[in-house]
């Protein structure tokens, strides 16, 4: 493991307020905090992604919830504790109610006019899903105020999928995967965030998929999970960029499958710090049965 100390004067981006919570629960859980824990279990879940509404830390992720189910959907859960179980999950955008075969991979942005926007990886219905062409980026808007009750998602482009937003300024900025080579695009949507102004590929030296991309002000600098393949399996890495086109990996394998477990996949960053992170995983060598697991590193 990485210096903590170390790692907590570069990566830890966290308010007076949360460094003494988090000091607090440090001293009351000073062990397992730092292991491999599942936090949502399911039937095939994955694609977390955590975004704090009212105060309150809300997870938006994918995928089936329980047996039976055979088209993703997109689901929000409540995350009270950081390290622990999330509880209420309801689901927030149902496929079949909404004119699709499937949605996943959900990334939300507040937009300064008081509402968010959902961006996911859609699937048109008639289409094969495990095609990657097939698969093309939607969004979907919900006042701050809510958060659960989401407009019929709107086709953004066909060109990508695996979106990751964040804003630069007002600006919105995608980062997700061509649905034709596979390589990282980034895509500016300008202060409106629903018409591509602008595409480029970004330079990496990993083939990176299901990447999450984070702009801090504060660091001046895009911090990145992403997810890597050795061999069959997977690991994440955590990435830096200054402009958001040359990427650097600054630590490999920051999360690796935990013993008895295959991969990993679709990682994504607390709102306040890439320290902590969640991911799904899975022991099956079918890369399905993912659960949702969390990770400090």
């Amino acid at each position: 493991m990485k210096n903590h100390l170390v790692h907590l004067n570069t990566n830890f981006y966290l308010t007076s307020k949360l460094r003494l919570a988090f000091a607090a629960c440090a001293f009351f859980f000073p062990v397992w905090v730092f292991s491999q824990t599942k936090i949502i279990d399911g039937y095939n879940i994955y694609s977390p992604f955590l975004l704090e509404q009212k105060g309150d830390l809300k997870m938006y992720f994918g995928g089936w919830k329980k047996g039976g189910e055979t088209q993703d959907a997109i689901y929000r859960a409540n995350c009270p504790h950081p390290f622990r179980e999330c509880t209420g999950v309801v689901k927030v955008i149902d496929p079949a109610r909404v004119g699709l075969k499937q949605v996943n991979d959900p990334t939300v942005i507040r937009h300064s006019d008081g509402y968010y926007i959902m961006y996911m990886t859609a699937v048109p219905i008639g289409a094969d899903g495990y095609t990657a062409s097939n698969n093309h980026i939607y969004y979907s808007t919900s006042w701050v105020t809510d958060g659960i009750n989401w407009s019929v998602p709107k086709l953004l482009t066909k060109s990508a999928w695996l979106p990751s937003a964040t804003k630069l300024g007002e600006n919105i900025e995608l980062f997700a995967n061509s649905n034709a080579n596979g390589r990282v695009v980034r895509l500016k949507l300008g202060k409106g965030g629903t018409k591509v102004l602008s595409t480029q590929f970004i330079s990496a030296s990993e083939n990176y998929l299901n990447v999450d991309v984070v702009y801090r002000p504060a660091l001046k600098k895009y911090q990145i999970l992403a997810e890597r393949s050795v061999g069959d399996r997977s690991v994440v890495d955590y990435v830096e960029s200054k402009d958001g086109v040359r990427w650097s990996t600054k630590v490999p394998s920051v999360i690796s499958p935990s013993a008895g477990q295959f991969r990993v996949n679709a990682p994504a960053a607390h709102p306040k710090t890439h320290s902590w992170v969640y991911y799904g995983q899975t022991a099956s060598t079918r890369s399905l049965d993912f659960s949702i697991y969390f990770r400090e590193w």
